[in-house]
């Protein structure tokens, strides 16, 4: 590690690190607090729904809680993106901004918007045998669960649950969908029942999940269109009447 870099590291761990050291607001939790986002702590460093002290390093990654947090990368894991590349390593160095100050940038080799440390060295996503930190039309974007959120489109293929990120690969209602493919279909990942129409969403799936069944071919899966409700009154259920009138799908 170059002296520049080391001294950047410990400049700006020391001024994240500091920005509460005096005066704490009083009504901002304490190390170990439950928290939603990290405003909610006097450190300014929430995961995982607790506040953690912004000067330690609590996944030992060499680096401090406050450098993660102002990186993005997960303090709670040495490793966030899995590829066996230390977030220390893959975090890269700080270089001078336009107007001169000092600024954290993080490596991105592929320069699609993702550094580095969230842009799998071995994974490939869309399968073309480029690897994600390689490869800037890799299509399918991921935000590791738990990072603080205040719609879905902040959580990549994920969905937002009180103010955090829950994987794509989970399944929060249970219904055998991942929030991933419930986000991409038009289901709801927290509802079992998106139209409420008393069948569960992955039997109205039916067998191919990344091709919902569309009984009336109106672009929006049975799962989604109730086969109860008649919109506009014509005898038909939405589920079966290509024409009833647009309203907005059910989900965050």
């Amino acid at each position: 590690m170059s002296p520049r870099f080391h001294a950047a590291l410990l400049i700006a761990g020391l001024t994240l690190a500091g920005t509460h050291a005096c005066g704490d607001d009083p009504g901002r939790g304490g190390t170990g607090a439950t928290c939603g986002l990290h405003a909610d702590c006097a450190s300014d460093v929430c995961a995982a729904s607790k506040c953690i002290a912004a000067g330690a390093d609590e996944d030992g990654d060499g680096l401090s809680n406050a450098l993660e947090r102002a990186y993005g990368s997960d303090p709670l894991d040495p490793d966030t993106d899995d590829d066996e590349f230390n977030d220390f390593i893959e975090s890269g160095a700080a270089f001078a901004s336009p107007n001169g100050a000092d600024a954290l940038v993080a490596p991105d080799d592929d320069e699609d918007g993702r550094p580095n440390f969230r842009d799998s060295n071995t994974a490939d996503r869309d399968g073309d045998g480029i690897p994600d930190q390689q490869d800037s039309t890799d299509t399918r974007r991921r935000v590791d669960a738990g990072m603080d959120c205040v719609a879905s489109t902040d959580c990549g293929d994920g969905v937002c649950v009180g103010r955090e990120c829950h994987g794509p690969d989970e399944d929060l209602d249970g219904d055998g969908l991942s929030n991933g493919l419930e986000r991409r279909i038009g289901t709801n990942p927290v509802n079992r029942d998106t139209d409420a129409d008393g069948l569960m969403d992955d039997t109205e799936v039916g067998s191919n999940p990344e091709s919902p069944r569309d009984a009336d071919s109106d672009g929006k899966p049975d799962a989604a269109e109730s086969n109860d409700v008649d919109q506009d009154g014509d005898g038909l259920d939405d589920a079966h009447d290509p024409t009833e009138a647009p309203v907005p799908d059910a989900g965050p």
